[in-house]
């Protein structure tokens, strides 16, 4: 559970350690002239995250032994299986931080696959924040993927502002597409993108993530390495930790899904998370996931009754993944894959988040009713198990939240789901409406268009 800024009076830093370098201090100064009063730590081996863990940082910060100390106490048997799948020592404290000639065997195994690496297209859909999107497509450009081909998708755009700056930065690198979709709508903007990928993997992040370096890799690897797999989320962790409605957030349940790869199937998941298959915010978040672009063609992409943009205002990235195992295919979990998330700073963004999040886990339910009746009685024999997740205070939902999470977010969030259905009904409606869709800008196209639906 992470510490409330109002109880410690200060914000919280975010950064990474490596075990098998040297570990830094973590310096307490803020930017601002104040001081950070604590750390969300993101800790690896071997590039591979195992963990995270929240530290206290007196004044003047903390030693970089002490972190090591502090990660070594609590990760202790995470470390310990890395190195022993390694075929390491996982006896000797030294281990860690020893030099392997040939390298680790996971390593290894990613640099053999980058040799190898297949195309991957991904689709980045935007509306009106032009700084978010060129760093999260810069970020893109800076994995270490050797062919990685970015479409920006800018939704319903109220200026040129974002057309302007992505020909600006990217004007000289041919990898990077820009199309506009004109009607408002995440779903319609990740369709258009959807269409005019020509890779056999497509990709969806959102415009507020960063990701990783290794993340491209990590993230299409299982798509590569087992045919049953048609869709592959991440690990999506907070980039920042300023404002409590950032906290809440976390104390919602985040975006982060564990440190353990998990294989989901339609009659075999390997965690059995509650309500499978159908709470599928427990499998990934639309923030960062991949797809076999002609598995997503064929289940109809994303529905545009659904996401920011229509009434709904949430669920088109949930259901694919339901929709993917009710196909057959199998949906993996790849924590490797990582990507850093800005929260919401204000609370008044965040009331509407909540919102968003009731309403789109109702919405999305409602469609995979009506899509798929036989699911209905499966659907009905989860929905006490739902209601007390919901509504009790001791439930796994919302024993994290501490006592100053307010009483209004869940009330909003009870709203959003008690809406949902109604709200979904009108965005079909409005869903039924021609579109228009057109790509501008200087940049030569990636590939052959296919503007079929």
């Amino acid at each position: 559970m992470l510490p409330a800024l109002s109880v410690l009076g200060a914000p919280g830093q975010t950064l990474q350690v490596e075990l098998s370098g040297t570990i830094d201090a973590i310096d307490d100064r803020h930017p601002d002239g104040g001081r950070y009063g604590w750390a969300m730590v993101l800790v690896r081996l071997h590039s591979v995250p195992l963990g995270s863990l929240t530290v206290t940082l007196p004044a003047g910060g903390l030693p970089g032994e002490a972190v090591r100390s502090l990660v070594e106490a609590q990760l202790a048997q995470e470390i310990a299986e890395h190195l022993a799948a390694d075929s390491r020592d996982t006896g000797a404290e030294s281990a860690v931080g020893e030099d392997v000639p040939a390298g680790p065997a996971c390593q290894r195994s990613a640099a053999q696959f980058l040799e190898a690496a297949p195309p991957l297209c991904v689709v980045v859909a935007s509306r009106d924040r032009p700084e978010r999107v060129v760093a999260c497509v810069s970020a893109l450009l800076a994995t270490d993927y050797p062919d990685l081909q970015v479409i920006i998708v800018d939704n319903a755009p109220t200026s040129t502002a974002t057309a302007r700056l992505v020909a600006q930065r990217f004007s000289e690198r041919p990898e990077v597409r820009y199309l506009r979709e004109d009607r408002p709508g995440t779903s319609r903007a990740r369709n258009l993108g959807l269409r005019a990928a020509t890779s056999e993997f497509v990709a969806f992040v959102d415009d507020d993530v960063l990701v990783d370096p290794g993340w491209a890799a990590a993230i299409t690897q299982p798509l590569m390495g087992d045919d049953r797999v048609a869709c592959v989320t991440g690990l999506v962790v907070a980039a920042e930790f300023e404002t409590d409605a950032q906290l809440w957030i976390e104390d919602y349940g985040g975006f982060a899904k564990g440190y353990r790869r998990v294989v989901h199937e339609l009659d075999r998941s390997e965690l059995e998370p509650p309500l499978f298959p159908y709470a599928a915010g427990a499998l990934g978040t639309g923030a960062s996931m991949a797809f076999r672009t002609l598995v997503l063609r064929s289940i109809g992409g994303f529905d545009p009754a659904l996401g920011g943009g229509t009434p709904a205002r949430g669920g088109e990235d949930l259901s694919p993944f339901v929709e993917v195992l009710l196909a057959g295919w199998r949906l993996v979990y790849e924590p490797a894959a990582v990507a850093r998330h800005f929260h919401r700073r204000h609370y008044e963004e965040l009331r509407r988040v909540m919102l968003g999040y009731g309403s789109g886990l109702s919405a999305y339910l409602t469609r995979t009713a009506v899509h798929h009746p036989r699911c209905i009685p499966g659907m009905a024999r989860r929905a006490f198990r739902g209601a007390s997740l919901l509504l009790d205070p001791r439930s796994s939902k919302n024993a994290r939240k501490q006592s100053n999470y307010p009483a209004e977010l869940t009330r909003q969030e009870l709203l959003g789901i008690i809406c949902g259905p109604l709200w979904y009904a009108q965005g079909v409606l409005n869903a039924r409406r021609p579109s228009r869709s057109r790509s501008i800008g200087p940049r030569r196209d990636i590939g052959p268009r296919d503007e079929r639906p």
